[in-house]
Order: structure tokens, then C-alpha cells, then sequence
């Protein structure tokens, strides 16, 4: 993964998160991640995750 992917919980762990989608906006460091939610809200959530908790969201192009 790399600044700007596009990437999803991967695992759900309650209704309605299989749809949030996130920019990575850095690098993974030290096994976590900075996401922001893609909304139109005029202040999108960041969040720090550990790496293992996001997927590419669309694993054809992780692939390609």
C-alpha cells in the first residue's frame, strides 16, 4: 500500500462498514496507517489504524 490508495475495512465489524472507503494518506509506519474517510462532509474523519485493519479496496488493481 502507498499514499493516495483507495482502501476498506477489512474486516466489518458493524452495518454499513463494508461501504466506507478511505485515502491512505501516508506510507504504513511502524504497522499503522493514517486513513481519511472519503465523504463530502467539510471536515473528513482521520483515523490511525494498524495496517492489518485495511485492504486495498478494490484488490483487482492491487493485483494488476
Amino acid at each position: 500500500m502507498k499514499a493516495g490508495d483507495i482502501v476498506r475495512y477489512s474486516r466489518v465489524l458493524e452495518e454499513g462498514e463494508e461501504e466506507l472507503r478511505f485515502v491512505l494518506m501516508a506510507p504504513p509506519e511502524k504497522g499503522r496507517v493514517d486513513i481519511q474517510l472519503i465523504c463530502d462532509w467539510t471536515f473528513k474523519p482521520i483515523e490511525t489504524v494498524a495496517e492489518s485493519e485495511v485492504k486495498l479496496a478494490d484488490e483487482a488493481l492491487a493485483k494488476g
